[in-house]
């Protein structure tokens, strides 16, 4: 039977000289950053990030979102990958 993990990821917008995208990151998956110009594609690309890094240990960190600090322009997604 194959196994389903979930991997919270925070994706920050940023609207600056370099234009308007998004940049995802995890503080589960310290080695994760991912840049797409829409959350749709930051997901996608994530998962597929994601998928590539379980074949590397990773250091698990604080995984309850409630202590996380966000800023406005950050938001929480749940990138679910099966193996």
């Amino acid at each position: 039977m194959k196994k389903r993990t979930v991997y919270p990821i925070i994706a920050t917008e940023y609207h600056n000289q370099e234009g308007h995208y998004y940049v995802a990151t995890s503080p589960t998956l310290p080695e994760l950053t991912t840049r797409e110009a829409s959350v749709e594609l930051l997901t996608v690309a994530a998962k597929a990030d994601i998928q590539q890094l379980m074949c590397h240990p990773a250091v698990a960190m604080d995984q309850a979102p409630k202590h996380w600090r966000l800023t406005a322009n950050q938001h929480v997604f749940a990138i679910t990958v099966t193996r």
